[in-house]
């Protein structure tokens, strides 16, 4: 058994609680699995402008830890962070675009303590939704950070 290997068991061993996690686990668990080079691609293309990460994966497999982790990185690197939580948005939301991305743009305003109303860049209805709501993050909300 490896040097690293050994230390991780004990750890195990040490911590709070031997019960299987469930759910998103801690920063400091032993339980999280690192699977290089998933962190590391995930830490690089946070630092590139206009990067998407895509976690997909069953059920159990860590991705909200992943997630965590990117955030965490994210934040020592003194960058904005927002989470949007989709899962705890009324199914009504997601059956008119609309309302889903003036939600959308709506949260974003919230988190980032921008001005109480959106602007009138959203309600530019000769624009369509999808370009206003693209028009508002573009020159409203990404023009007014001073970090990334």
């Amino acid at each position: 058994m490896s040097n690293s290997s050994r230390v991780k068991a004990q750890n195990i061993l040490s911590y709070r609680t031997l019960e299987v996690p469930q759910g998103q686990v801690p920063l400091d668990s032993p339980f999280y699995i690192e699977r290089p080079p998933i962190e590391i691609d995930c830490y690089n293309a946070v630092m590139k402008p206009g990067a998407l990460i895509r976690i997909q994966g069953p059920r159990q497999m860590g991705k909200s830890s992943l997630l965590a982790r990117i955030v965490q990185f994210s934040s020592q690197q003194k960058f904005k962070v927002l989470s949007l939580d989709f899962q705890s948005l009324d199914e009504s939301f997601f059956s008119d675009l609309r309302s889903l991305l003036m939600r959308l743009c709506f949260s974003i305003n919230e988190d980032l303590g921008l001005a109480e109303d959106l602007p009138d860049l959203l309600n530019e209805t000769h624009l369509g939704i999808k370009s206003a709501c693209t028009r508002y993050l573009e020159k409203y909300v990404l023009r007014q950070q001073k970090s990334p």
